[in-house]
């Protein structure tokens, strides 16, 4: 098991149709890092399992080709989760969910034939690698192998989520309020007693 996603919830999204192979194969490598999965479907879903604060990162899997189906659901998920810096993984015509949240300007991408132009021309910069991380957010072009899309996004998302709890510890421990023992006027200064 990973630490970063051990016990940590991960909704998963596949479209056009849940493909129970393709999602299996993203489940099996998040469940194999202790992760517990929660499989979105627009037909079952209700509205609540759509909030973004019930999962630690979120993964949208698509075809190579087509339109992904963009419930309006789905896309506010995606906004919430960019927006709260939690780890995404986008594959394949996914990335129109993205580009609809408003995630993708300054952002560097690995992204399928078909939504090129789009995401270049929203602001986009496209890179020649079948998966790539940004930050938080990993992309995946639909012909990359959807194994290896897993599996990064497990060390990814692990990582992301390992160094995000860490950061909220040390905010905890150290909180911004608490001035440090010595700051940089003090170095190299004269003690009040006149020793340096």
């Amino acid at each position: 098991m990973l630490r970063g996603l051990e016990g940590r919830r991960v909704a998963v999204f596949v479209s056009p149709k849940p493909d129970a192979s393709r999602v299996g194969i993203v489940a099996r490598a998040l469940q194999e890092a202790g992760a517990r999965i929660h499989v979105l479907s627009e037909s079952t879903a209700s509205d609540e399992d759509f909030q973004g604060g019930k999962y630690a990162a979120l993964v949208l899997v698509g075809a190579d080709g087509g339109r992904f189906e963009k419930d309006q659901r789905l896309v506010q998920l995606a906004r919430e989760s960019l927006a709260s810096d939690k780890p995404v993984a986008v594959f394949g015509s996914a990335l129109d969910v993205i580009l609809e949240a408003g995630g993708v300007a300054g952002r560097t991408l690995a992204a399928h034939g078909p939504v090129k132009a789009v995401l270049e021309g929203a602001g986009a910069e496209l890179v020649d690698e079948p998966i790539h991380a940004d930050g938080s957010l990993i992309s995946a072009g639909g012909s990359a192998d959807l194994a290896e899309f897993a599996k990064r996004s497990v060390a990814e998302f692990s990582d992301r989520l390992e160094e995000l709890a860490l950061d909220e510890m040390s905010d905890q421990s150290f909180p911004a309020s608490d001035p440090p023992a010595i700051t940089p006027a003090s170095i190299g200064g004269v003690a009040p007693d006149g020793r340096t």
